[in-house]
């Protein structure tokens, strides 16, 4: 593992423990448990050849909500959910505990992840915003189909990213306009990293936004190791959903590197979880957000939140 003077993290990552694999980690990943023994719903997945390619098309569900020029907008469902956040919460038992985690010690010790669950708070009237921004964001084409739609949306605050087949635009307002969660999540990042490094963090610091209608929207596995990030620099990812604490969490996959078919562990993210990437996690494994059927995901709306650093001077920061 990277000594902590050579890491980016204001509390740096010193002696991590082992993330927990994925029970029989080879199973078929249809049916298979996640990490903390939580039962998985059925998922769907683009191929394992095409990282971060987009969502592949539900094949139970051949709806035409994505097809260009339709009129059913799996948007328009998620807008109303996220007028009304539910009052319900759940007791905050967090299935993974918080805390840093090696993702293969024995063999990449330098790849790390930091767990916090429920560790950054969202006001419902924050959650409305951020969706309601959704409405100005135009939906991204599915670089396996181009007739059809990937169900999320996304935009990026800062930057223009460009990854695999897909290009997220800048959004061209200034920062005092964003969204108050975006702000806010990009000054916590910013508060992450150490003072030495903060500066150089800042000068490329971008908020990726992925606007997740319901559970059937995934992201397709891919590593977050463009050429115009800063090698190595912690990658800050907050997740927040329509029915506050009430939502159920969603699943976010790791491969072992690009030759894996199958996840082998699982970290569960729920509203207000923050995780952090360090190290060499971007060289050396996968990552994706698993897509479900289940019902009770289906009646919820979900908000990720990606803080990164570019390199000063690249095309994304042009």
């Amino acid at each position: 593992m990277a000594s902590p003077s050579a890491s980016w993290l204001l509390a740096p990552i010193r002696a991590p423990r082992a993330l927990p694999p994925l029970p029989g980690a080879m199973e078929d990943a249809l049916t298979r448990a996640g990490t903390c023994g939580m039962k998985a719903a059925t998922a769907t997945r683009g191929p394992a050849s095409a990282p971060n390619a987009g969502e592949s098309p539900d094949r139970k569900r051949k709806s035409s909500a994505s097809a260009p020029g339709a009129t059913t907008n799996p948007f328009t469902l998620a807008k109303r959910a996220s007028s009304t956040p539910s009052n319900v919460t759940k007791p905050a038992n967090a299935p993974l505990p918080a805390g840093d985690y090696a993702v293969e010690p024995s063999s990449h010790p330098g790849s790390v992840v930091r767990y916090e669950p429920r560790a950054f708070p969202c006001a419902p009237d924050d959650y409305a915003e951020i969706w309601a921004f959704s409405d100005r964001v135009a939906r991204t084409r599915n670089p396996l189909n181009a007739n059809t739609f990937i169900k999320r949306k996304q935009a990026t605050f800062g930057a223009r990213y460009k990854f695999g087949a897909q290009v997220s635009a800048r959004v061209e307002e200034p920062p005092e306009a964003w969204p108050r969660l975006v702000s806010a999540c990009v000054d916590d990042a910013l508060g992450r990293v150490r003072d030495a490094k903060r500066d150089a963090f800042a000068a490329g610091v971008a908020a990726h936004v992925n606007w997740y209608p319901d559970a059937s929207a995934g992201m397709g596995r891919h590593a977050d190791a463009e050429e115009d990030l800063i090698p190595d620099a912690p990658i800050f990812s907050y997740s927040f959903a329509s029915g506050g604490d009430a939502s159920p969490p969603r699943l976010f996959d790791l491969y072992r590197g690009r030759g894996a078919k199958k996840p082998f562990a699982t970290v569960p993210l729920s509203h207000g979880d923050v995780l952090t990437m360090d190290g060499t996690t971007q060289r050396t494994h996968e990552h994706g957000v698993r897509a479900s059927a289940s019902k009770e995901g289906m009646r919820h709306s979900r908000v990720n939140i990606t803080v990164r650093a570019f390199k000063p001077g690249s095309d994304a920061m042009r």
